[in-house]
Parts: C-alpha cells; sequence; structure tokens
C-alpha cells in the first residue's frame, strides 16, 4: 500500500501536511473512484482526503484541549489517589491511639478493684491494648513502606 507524503515512518514528511493519497495496486483509479461514488467501502482501493487549514486547527484545539482536560484530571485523580492511603492510614492510626487511650484510662480505674471479676476485666483490657498496639505498629509500617514507594518512584 502506497501513502504519499508520508515517510517510513509514518510521519508526515513535510509539517504542513494537509492531504494524502492511499493507494492499492489491486483496483485502479477509476475503479476506486466510481465505488466511492456508490457508496461502497473497500479495504482495498485508492481514497485521498484533504483537510482544510480551519478543520485542521478545529481538531487541533477541540482534541488538544480535550486530551489536556484529561491528563489534567489524570494527573489530579493520581495525586489525590496517592494521598488518600496515607490519610486513610493515618486516620486509622488516630483512630486506634485513642482507643488505646480509653482502654488504659479504664485499666487505671480498675486498678483498687482486687475481685476476681476486677482482674479478669484487667487481663482483658490489657490483651486489647496489646492488640491494638500491634496494629498501630503494623499501619505505621505501612506507611513507611508506602512513603519509601513514593520516594522511589519520584527518584
Amino acid at each position: 500500500m502506497n501513502v504519499s507524503g508520508m515517510n517510513l515512518n509514518n510521519t508526515p514528511a513535510s509539517p504542513g501536511i494537509s492531504q494524502a493519497k492511499v493507494g492499492s495496486s489491486t483496483k485502479t483509479q477509476a475503479e476506486a473512484e466510481a465505488d466511492l461514488t456508490k457508496g461502497v467501502v473497500s479495504a482495498q482501493g485508492d481514497a485521498r482526503v484533504s483537510i482544510s487549514k480551519e478543520g485542521r486547527d478545529a481538531l487541533a484545539s477541540d482534541s488538544g484541549g480535550k486530551l489536556h482536560a484529561q491528563a489534567s484530571q489524570a494527573q489530579a485523580q493520581s495525586a489525590e489517589a496517592s494521598e488518600k492511603p496515607k490519610k486513610k492510614i493515618d486516620e486509622l492510626i488516630e483512630a486506634l491511639k485513642e482507643k488505646v487511650e480509653k482502654l488504659k484510662q479504664e485499666l487505671k480505674e480498675l486498678k483498687g478493684d482486687k475481685t476476681e471479676a476486677g482482674e479478669k476485666k484487667r487481663q482483658a483490657l490489657q490483651s486489647e491494648i496489646a492488640v491494638l498496639s500491634a496494629q498501630i505498629a503494623d499501619l505505621t509500617n505501612q506507611k513507611l513502606e508506602q512513603e519509601k514507594k513514593e520516594q522511589a518512584g519520584a527518584a
């Protein structure tokens, strides 16, 4: 298939190309024009396409504007997406810290209780504090790993 006005890299031979001719060796020019007038579209044949300067400008501004808007939106979403996990992890860490503080306060209130029920309640509170502390440590490690990945990705 021949494409006049294009070089081997499929880039325009000159920067101001507004017309291209695509040709095939299986049909003659007359046959291709007859098919076009009949409305027959074929994978084989010749076709000539011309785009006016106004059309190229409109296409560039319309497509360029849409592409620019999409790129800006994608960048904003990726920045927001990278911030969301940080914020979510920070929020979870803060919520767990608050729970630990409340449990520690309850534990202090039970210090004077020497009953068996008081002892069981203290053990349950200490266990829960240990579990929450482990969760806080795990979330902190996840946060640090995310920050390392972001720094590595930015470098």
